[in-house]
């Protein structure tokens, strides 16, 4: 009833307040998104669908390193969790590996595509990141 209600207010919302594409699908899906935190067995899921895409994606079925992020790393996330994705011994893996990813996850309907709702990819937004890690690894941060 209340995720029926806030769909209702996001609708009539939209012909009344100029929103955006992704604050409508905020007000839409609020309940689901202010609900709870992720549980071991959901985030257990995540990490073995999350594997099993990337060797879908990539042909490459071991190997794959996933570090947990934000409110993940914490045991505090809310409605998703943020990796960061590695390959132990073919960096070549990671060309282009988050476009490639973010689509097959869309067609599997397990993201929201970026053209329906509030949804961003970042893709090399980080150029420093590698040495930032491996300089993490080796102070044991």
């Amino acid at each position: 009833a209340a995720a029926a209600a806030a769909a209702a207010a996001a609708g009539s919302a939209a012909a009344v307040l100029p929103f955006g594409r992704e604050a409508l699908y905020s007000l839409r899906y609020s309940g689901d998104l202010l609900s709870g935190t992720v549980s071991a067995d959901e985030l257990e899921e995540m990490n073995q669908f999350l594997l099993e895409s990337l060797a879908a994606v990539t042909g490459v079925s071991d190997g794959w390193k996933l570090q947990l992020v934000g409110g993940g790393r914490r045991s505090s996330a809310v409605h998703d969790v943020d990796y960061l994705v590695g390959h132990e011994s073919d960096d070549s893996l990671l060309v282009g590996l988050v476009g490639r990813l973010y689509s097959s996850m869309v067609a599997a309907g397990r993201v929201v595509a970026e053209d329906e709702g509030f949804c961003r990819v970042q893709r090399d937004r980080m150029p420093t990141y590698k040495e930032k890690a491996r300089m993490d690894v080796l102070l044991g941060r």
